[in-house]
């Protein structure tokens, strides 16, 4: 009986494992992945990862706007985690970036340990959910801040998608532009962080009815918006 009952865990074991390895299949991290690293000494960082596997060889390459590709030095999948390495252009530098699955199209993980880092899977097949968050949340809002430090504001949210890559700027009441750092849309939300007189914030606004909005700045403030006329 102990012997039946040795094999018949070991089995049990066994198809366990086997379960978690084909949930966390090393295939849905092969693809061209967007991330935004967080407030390191030279800014912050957008950067696009293109992965791919050729049997158990992975390899890939970087991209940043207006500069040639970069080769990854190295490519390492384990479980539902990666880590790429590459050498930097400007000082020849040697930095790594470890990423860790969050959602089925989202990772999360840190740059050199230190600088937080946020991905999202593109040029992707998308569920009507998501193009319909696209269409809504996208072009110019009005937005309102009421009972801030400095009284109640308004700005205007100007946001677009192009290639699953969202974008945005905050126009305040002087006029001046300010790049959006990141930008995260749920099917019914949308989060803006950028940084506003040096500090980092964010602004989570959901749908309400018809266009507009309502949520909060930085959690404390209430804030409003309506599409622009």
């Amino acid at each position: 009986m102990k012997k039946v009952s040795t094999i018949f865990i070991g089995l049990l074991f066994a198809f366990t494992l086997n379960i978690q390895a084909q949930e966390e299949s090393p295939d849905d991290f092969i693809g061209s992945w967007k991330v935004f690293v967080e407030g390191t000494p030279v800014g912050d960082l957008n950067m696009v990862f293109n992965l791919t596997r050729e049997g158990n060889i992975w390899s890939g390459v970087l991209s940043r706007d207006g500069r040639a590709d970069t080769q990854l030095n190295k490519v390492e999948v384990e479980g539902n985690s990666f880590t790429i390495y590459w050498t930097t252009e400007e000082g020849g530098y040697d930095v790594y970036l470890f990423m860790e699955k969050t959602g089925e199209y989202k990772v999360e993980g840190s740059f050199m340990d230190l600088f937080d880092a946020f991905g999202e899977k593109i040029n992707r097949a998308q569920n009507s959910t998501e193009t319909s968050s696209q269409k809504y949340f996208e072009g110019s809002w009005d937005v309102l801040l009421k009972g801030t430090p400095q009284g109640d504001a308004k700005m205007i949210m100007e946001i677009s998608n192009v290639d699953n890559q969202w974008a945005g700027k905050m126009i305040g009441g002087d006029g001046d532009p300010t790049e959006i750092g990141r930008i995260e849309v749920k099917e019914n939300s949308i989060t803006v962080y950028w940084v506003s007189q040096g500090y980092d914030v964010f602004m989570t606004l959901e749908k309400t009815e018809g266009n507009k909005l309502e949520g909060t700045l930085m959690d404390m403030f209430d804030a409003s918006a309506e599409r622009s006329q």
